[in-house]
């Protein structure tokens, strides 16, 4: 099976994602760990003086900025796609092993989330969507608190306003869906049905148990 767990960034995915993806003895895919496998690490001035950008981790380098320059946001979205690539080939591939796999990434988009369920398709494979939400406030407070410490440790409010503008919701996708309020610790089911629906809202739910007894927890709860 392939769970797919999108979200806003701060929404509590990553957290979410590796709880499932060892519940349900599955691999789990992470966009920010790939685009650490990728992207070379930097300082600013090696960046700003290089004529091929595109091969720093350009995220990373420029939270130390308030402002990313216009050239680079620009650069960074094109990153993103490069990532979503690399990631759609790792899962093909895990897939055709027969693997249970856990994605988490934004998924805004719904032609990206398209691209999963085409590649699903082929392998034969079911398909669960979770999305993560939670208030503005909450969000706010998980990414100032990650810093510099975590693995995307960009200008996160920044780049959550832009995503949260553009961001398509999953809801009208006709695949089962789970919402999941990380915040309110609430389990919301859309459209739920498949053979594995009741393994997966049983993982959740005892993410939330876990979650309220201080046994696992968020950047902030």
């Amino acid at each position: 099976m392939l769970v797919l767990v999108c979200g806003l960034p701060g929404t509590g995915k990553s957290e979410t994602s590796k709880f499932l993806a060892k519940k349900l003895n599955g691999i789990h895919l992470n966009t920010d760990i790939i685009r650490k496998e990728i992207f070379k690490d930097a300082e600013i001035e090696t960046v700003l003086k290089s004529k091929e950008p595109l091969k720093y981790n350009l995220e990373k380098t420029f939270n130390k900025l308030k402002k990313i320059p216009t050239k680079y946001q620009k650069l960074i979205w094109k990153q993103k796609e490069m990532v979503y690539e690399k990631l759609f080939g790792k899962l093909k591939n895990f897939l055709k092993e027969n693997k249970n796999v856990v994605i988490d990434g934004t998924f805004y988009k719904k032609d990206l989330r398209d691209k999963i369920y085409k590649i699903a398709n082929s392998a034969n494979t079911e398909v669960y969507l979770i999305q993560c939400i939670c208030s503005v406030n909450i969000v706010k407070k998980r990414l100032e608190e990650r810093g510099f410490n975590s693995i995307s440790n960009a200008n996160k409010i920044e780049i959550y306003n832009k995503i949260k503008r553009i961001y398509e919701t999953p809801e009208k996708d006709g695949k089962p869906l789970f919402i999941y309020h990380t915040e309110k610790q609430k389990i919301i089911e859309k459209n739920a049905h498949g053979k594995h629906k009741d393994l997966i809202l049983n993982s959740l739910k005892e993410f939330v148990y876990m979650v309220k007894n201080n046994q696992i927890s968020f950047a902030t709860n």
